[in-house]
């Protein structure tokens, strides 16, 4: 086989084996190749069994084989996605918890965090008791793996979220400059709104 082909290959099993759990569209931007190279480095690698994928939502995760366990894949998985690291370090720190008080302290839309949920009861990370409660699986087996992953790959706590203002939403409002100009008031340009993507 021709270098310039295993050159590509060895560059993506590295950088899994430092940062696993990568989506997708990830890679190529850390790699500086086409989405297509690496879709078709992926499929070779992934017949030769030197990687394997995790479906975590919209992404496909990829990861070194043989190097983590189908619980591993789903707790790194879910580290890389800010909502649902915000959603188990909730229940980490308060126990088992209402989707009312999931939504009161992660301040995710409902239907954010009923996205999140689902995800993580489909990697078994959560589930919802008979008492309508969210609880975590196995809390010790999530915190020792917490506390190793991010430690080593260096993903990290989120920042907590800033809300964009204290006022109250009536004083959110546009304000009308009240100076006539032609007979009628001037209503500011839109300001951009910066928002999170979780």
């Amino acid at each position: 086989m021709s270098e310039s082909l295993l050159a590509p290959r060895n560059r993506i099993l590295y950088l899994l084996e430092r940062h696993p759990g990568l989506h997708l569209r990830e890679l190529p931007r850390r790699l500086d190749l086409s989405l297509n190279a690496v879709r078709y480095h992926l499929d070779v690698l992934a017949r030769e069994d030197a990687v394997t994928a995790h479906r975590s939502g919209r992404f496909e995760r990829w990861f070194p084989s043989r190097t983590f366990s189908p619980e591993d894949r789903a707790t790194i998985s879910a580290l890389r996605v800010q909502g649902e690291r915000a959603v188990l370090e909730q229940l980490l720190r308060q126990g088992p918890c209402r989707f009312v008080e999931l939504e009161a302290e992660t301040r995710h839309s409902p239907a954010t965090l009923v996205r999140y949920l689902n995800q993580l009861t489909t990697d078994d990370l959560v589930f919802l008791d008979s008492e309508r409660l969210y609880c975590l699986r196995d809390p010790g087996a999530l915190r020792m793996r917490l506390s190793v992953f991010q430690v080593r790959f260096r993903i990290c706590s989120p920042k907590p979220r800033r809300r964009f203002s204290s006022r109250s939403p009536e004083a959110m409002q546009p304000r009308v400059n009240r100076k006539k100009r032609g007979g009628s008031a001037v209503l500011p340009t839109a300001a951009p709104c910066w928002g999170f993507y979780g």
